[in-house]
């Protein structure tokens, strides 16, 4: 059991909290699932790997950008580089994301950390066939990269045959799968 990296997540988890807290408490239009919706919710599990659980939480694709561009950098930059890297479970389902940009920013930042994304939930959003040309590049640059996601989970979502086609042939294009 590799618990190592606890001190470095408990403290970047810590110093986002009180960043989010401070900046509710200088903003009185701040609303409570802007503010407060990342607090406690990633750990990391007896088998080394992290959990991020930002299911249900009411966010919003600008919540979401938001919080990629001013505070995901903080967790993801104290992450020691290890090989293999960390696995790491993201469920963001249930929320209200509809917009390619903000899942993209997500992905991306994602993508740079040493972390293997091995299920990324997002069942139960509202996203539409445009968020399959992220979701595309994602399956693409992860496999190419030697960390495949293992599962996706898009049930709930308003997505048509044309938008699953698109997952389908990214999915046998980059050469990921299925794994030996």
């Amino acid at each position: 059991q590799d618990l190592a990296f606890a001190p470095v997540l408990h403290s970047a988890r810590d110093s986002v909290e009180r960043d989010m807290a401070a900046a509710a408490a200088s903003s009185s239009s701040s609303s409570s699932a802007s503010s407060s919706w990342a607090a406690n919710t990633i750990s990391q599990k007896k088998d080394g790997s992290i959990s991020v659980e930002w299911g249900d939480k009411g966010i919003t694709d600008e919540i979401l950008f938001e919080f990629c561009q001013s505070r995901l950098g903080v967790l993801l930059d104290g992450l020691p580089n290890r090989d293999p890297p960390l696995e790491c479970i993201v469920d963001i389902s249930g929320n209200l994301l509809t917009a390619p940009e903000p899942l993209a920013a997500l992905l991306r930042r994602l993508r740079k950390a040493p972390l293997h994304i091995t299920i990324l939930r997002l069942h139960n959003n509202r996203l539409v066939d445009v968020a399959t040309a992220v979701l595309a590049e994602h399956l693409s640059e992860v496999a190419a990269a030697s960390r495949p996601l293992m599962q996706l989970h898009l049930s709930g979502n308003s997505l048509s045959a044309a938008g699953v086609q698109v997952l389908i042939e990214a999915t046998h294009r980059c050469g990921g799968y299925p794994r030996p």
